[in-house]
């Protein structure tokens, strides 16, 4: 039998979820934090936010952008960081 977890039991660090056009991965609880894993907008510009909510309405700190994220994403004009983001740590977004 497959392990099936419900969307709402989204709590673990692997963890993936979609906020508007980022995919990110929990990478921490406690507190939470992610990383941006894949964008699967339109293109153009880009703005990073401060936090991403999960489907359970759970906010989670964006600390990285992982490998490639952006690497299928097409023509990006500028990406923009959130105004009050401490820190990223970009990890070869454009493979």
């Amino acid at each position: 039998m497959p392990d099936f977890r419900s969307i709402s039991a989204l709590t673990d660090v692997g963890d993936q979820f979609t906020d508007g056009y980022l995919r990110y991965k929990i990478t921490k609880i406690s507190p939470n934090a992610v990383k941006v894993v894949d964008y699967i907008g339109p293109g153009g510009d880009l703005e990073i936010p401060f936090q991403a909510q999960s489907i359970q309405k759970k906010s989670y700190s964006i600390n990285f952008i992982g490998d490639g994220a952006f690497d299928a994403s097409g023509q990006k004009q500028q990406i923009v960081l959130a105004r009050f983001m401490r820190g990223l740590r970009m990890l070869e977004a454009y493979e």
